[in-house]
């Protein structure tokens, strides 16, 4: 039996999902105005925007426990919460934390009922929290890590989490989606066994008891889909840096990365669950990852060379599009056709920002390894990472630019 500091897999990074809250107005203006032209560390609360001048990073107070592979999810208020994960030990951690971004503090909240990481977490149309999968410890006869079929529900206003319906599969690093008639839709992932069968697809039909098994994903195993929630505009990041989702309003979209081919594009219909497979791209490119730029717009970057393509829901090619600066690790969209680029190498960073047209450079956040959040009005969250020696640490802050 494997140790458990090798059955969990510290590279990869976590999930999340979208909110709705956007915050402006005259004094938000103001403030971020009065700083935009510097990386800011405090610990006051502070209202940032996200319509800086210039791109800004503030850096907020740190979460009350470090975490990384943990979950990410934007409430309807705005808020965000961080659920699960591992600490220095390696062992899933049940607790959980809600970052409010207007006053910069981190608050704790109930834990979980076990500890769980590497899920995927997804908020519901109703604004509750659906958290799917993940590995869990489990202490009878011996303790060892199991690779979880469970869900559980987060009620935000009561606090409280109560089970969910079992999946069909037990999954970590699953891609979860909430459609716009509230289904969930679930797949990809890892279940433990290394078997093909990653790319079966779980329905929550709205109003239904449980999950039922829907059609094959072909293609798409764990390194591909990694974790993510993306639909209708909204952005996140996936448990590693291959991100090769999105979502369009009921049409998932998918890259099955090719070896000597072009690049082959998956669609997925949420309603009737009919799978299309099309090649947009000419070209052979290879290691591709992508991001919504808004609700009809995907944008397309090779991770390898210096490549990058436009492609929109009505058009049956993708169009070349100004590469990033350097070639990303992670892409994440922004809404209103924005995107972010960021690249760490040997504690170095490289960070860009997209305007739908061309590249600017954008500060260095210097936190290493952070763990990364588009929140649905633009702005960058980081939210915990792994730093040097693989020391885990709850490192905050916020990226504000037009």
């Amino acid at each position: 039996m494997k140790p458990l500091r090798q059955i969990l897999r510290p590279s990869l990074q976590p999930v999340t999902t979208r909110g709705v809250k956007r915050v402006a107005g005259a004094l938000l203006i103001l403030v971020s105005a009065a700083c935009a032209r510097a990386v800011v560390c405090s610990s006051e609360p502070v209202i940032p925007t996200s319509e800086a001048a210039e791109p800004l990073w503030r850096h907020y107070p740190p979460m009350h426990q470090g975490r990384v592979l943990h979950s990410l999810t934007e409430l309807a208020d705005g808020t965000v919460l961080a659920i699960g994960g591992t600490d220095d030990s390696s062992d899933p951690i049940a607790s959980v934390e809600r970052f409010d971004p207007v006053t910069g503090r981190w608050s704790s909240l109930p834990p979980m009922p076990e500890g769980r990481t590497e899920h995927s977490a997804v908020r519901l149309r109703d604004g509750r929290v659906l958290v799917v999968g993940g590995n869990t410890l489990v202490a009878d006869p011996h303790p060892r890590v199991e690779v979880s079929q469970s869900t559980l529900l987060f009620d935000p206003k009561r606090e409280t989490f109560t089970p969910g319906p079992s999946l069909r599969i037990g999954r970590r690093g699953a891609q979860v989606f909430c459609n716009v008639a509230g289904d969930v839709i679930v797949f990809g992932g890892d279940t433990g066994l290394y078997v093909d069968d990653q790319g079966v697809v779980e329905i929550w039909r709205h109003g239904t008891p449980g999950f039922v098994d829907g059609p094959v994903f072909e293609g798409y195993g764990y390194g591909s889909w990694g974790a993510s929630h993306l639909r209708v505009g909204e952005v996140a990041m996936s448990l590693d840096a291959e991100r090769r989702t999105a979502q369009w309003p009921n049409r998932l979209i998918g890259i099955i990365p090719p070896i000597t081919r072009r690049p082959l594009l998956s669609t997925l219909d949420l309603e009737t669950l009919a799978i299309r497979h099309r090649k947009p791209i000419a070209q052979r490119v290879r290691h591709l990852i992508m991001a919504p730029l808004d609700d009809q717009s995907l944008l397309i970057v090779s991770t390898e060379e210096p490549r990058a393509y436009r492609l929109d829901s009505d058009a049956t090619r993708a169009r070349p599009a100004t590469p990033p600066p350097f070639p990303p690790h992670t892409l994440l969209g922004r809404g209103r056709g924005r995107a972010f680029a960021h690249r760490a190498v040997n504690g170095e960073e490289d960070v860009a920002l997209y305007d739908g047209e061309s590249w600017r450079s954008a500060p260095p956040s210097g936190v290493e390894a952070p763990v990364f959040l588009a929140l649905s009005d633009g702005r960058i969250l980081i939210a915990g990472a792994r730093g040097f020696h693989a020391v885990v640490h709850g490192d905050t802050a916020i990226l504000s630019a037009r």
